[in-house]
């Protein structure tokens, strides 16, 4: 029931074109037709630069290959890598039979330097390959590089408009992909002009970490993204993470789901909204992951789905942990309902660590998603990178309808204030601490908010036993006053 809703919301959030504009042409890219509005624009020009390494002849190669659905035959004129090298790369994500590579790799022993620029024979080559192919689409990859054989710069572009104007005259949808020089302008920054869309790459490195991001620079008669969007290479291709995510959609269920503890339900006011953004604060050892964990196995008794992902610890010892206390995992992963993701915060940027969790959420279609701990991301940049990808992320999973559960470790010097920036974010916060007298340490929980339920003011005693979490009697002022509280 739920979970066939959702299935349809992530394949309408995948970024991919499952509609794409008249006008348009899919560019094979996750996220990227979302941002252009559609897609490349048809029979027109869009060059794609780069320096090297930002990813550009893979833009061109998925391009290339297109969408399944649609016809995908291209004729790919390489200007750099061998035509058989850029097959095998095809290859690693799809099918190469509906590609027809043309090699136009300079031959520096028969070149001219300095002598006029005769693209005729060039366009002779291509406009066959386009007939006996019947191909529409067409990809020039490193064409910059045809101009540095050529002394005549001014010569060269008057060619490149010829090139450019002879592909639209023909309805042709060109991807052209070019370097990024320090004198770009100068040489072949005409291509930004000549061309109807342009598309930046950069890759930039903080705190010893690479992230990728695109910009738009133009795309001409239709509205697109023009924020910075980052994105991730893999053997999967390329996925990106567009900002239009954080439009506020979503999260106006009506219907409420258990925590799996009745006494904290009564405290929140009847249980958490359905879509609706949850988190669990508290210092180490006052229960976040398993009160987490708790709510993850009540939702899976429903028939709900959820997905775990864990920045610390290990599926196995996720599984393990919880049974001491009561919470049985393994029964729901063995049936597909709870899937246990664990990485490492520090193996990627945190824009890479986002766009690859949304992609488990969107092949998996969990009803409930939880990050435990959340606040291990908040070290792999600024407290401002952090908010505005938490923000994304939270919206992005708000907008699919999934119910998010973030849980947060305090400092041991925080006090028991939260040091992330996103309370005004979610809809409920929950938070935990510890008491400690007499040489006992008790765990507390309290209701910090709940957005749109009447909660409970108390502040009581949270017991973690071997048959499960229980809420306990309220916490009274004299247990402040005689003990030592977080």
């Amino acid at each position: 029931m739920a979970t066939k809703a959702r299935k349809k919301d992530s394949a309408r959030h995948r970024g991919n074109s499952t509609h794409v504009p008249a006008q348009s042409v899919p560019t094979g890219i996750s996220g990227l037709d979302q941002i252009l509005g559609g897609g490349f624009p048809s029979g027109r020009i869009t060059v794609i630069r780069g320096a090297s390494g930002t990813g550009k002849s893979i833009f061109a190669l998925l391009y290339a290959m297109g969408d399944p659905k649609d016809d995908n035959k291209t004729v790919f004129a390489t200007f750099d890598e061998s035509p058989d090298t850029l097959s095998n790369y095809l290859t690693t994500w799809g099918t190469t039979k509906d590609v027809r590579f043309l090699d136009f790799r300079p031959d520096p022993e028969i070149m001219a330097v300095g002598g006029q620029m005769e693209l005729g024979g060039l366009l002779v080559r291509i406009e066959h390959a386009l007939k006996e192919s019947g191909a529409k689409k067409l990809v020039l990859d490193a064409f910059d590089t045809l101009f540095d054989a050529f002394e005549n710069k001014a010569q060269v572009r008057l060619d490149l408009f010829r090139v450019f104007d002879w592909c639209r005259k023909r309805g042709v949808t060109v991807v052209a992909t070019t370097g990024e020089e320090s004198d770009y302008r100068a040489s072949t920054g005409v291509m930004d002009y000549a061309a109807d869309c342009t598309i930046l790459l950069d890759q930039r490195m903080d705190n010893g970490l690479m992230t990728r991001l695109l910009r738009v620079m133009k795309c001409r008669g239709r509205a697109h993204g023009t924020n910075e969007y980052p994105f991730l290479i893999d053997e999967r291709g390329v996925s990106i993470l567009p900002v239009t995510g954080t439009s506020m959609s979503g999260g106006g269920s009506e219907k409420r789901m258990s925590t799996g503890l009745k006494d904290l339900d009564g405290m929140l006011g009847g249980g958490i909204w359905l879509g609706s953004t949850v988190m669990i604060s508290g210092h180490s050892g006052t229960g976040k992951s398993l009160l987490a964990l708790s709510m993850a196995a009540a939702a899976c008794r429903t028939g709900m789905k959820v997905l775990h992902i864990s920045f610390e610890e290990s599926p196995e010892q996720i599984v393990r942990d919880a049974k001491s206390a009561g919470i049985r995992l393994a029964s729901h992963v063995k049936a597909n309902k709870l899937r246990l993701f664990s990485r490492r915060s520090v193996e990627q940027g945190i824009e890479q660590h986002i766009i690859l969790k949304l992609r488990e959420v969107d092949e998996f279609g969990p009803d409930m998603v939880i990050f435990d701990p959340i606040s291990a991301l908040s070290d792999l940049g600024d407290s401002r990178t952090f908010k505005n990808m938490a923000i994304r992320l939270c919206h992005a999973l708000k907008a699919r309808g999934v119910t998010t559960v973030l849980t947060e470790l305090l400092p041991d010097d925080a006090g028991s204030v939260s040091k992330l920036n996103v309370s005004s974010l979610v809809d409920s916060w929950i938070r935990l601490g510890r008491i400690e007298r007499g040489g006992e340490m008790r765990r507390k929980i309290q209701i910090q908010k709940s957005r749109g339920a009447a909660t409970s003011r108390e502040i009581r005693e949270l017991h973690i036993t071997s048959k499960g979490l229980t809420i306990g009697e309220s916490i009274n002022a004299q247990d402040f006053l005689a003990g030592r509280a977080s």
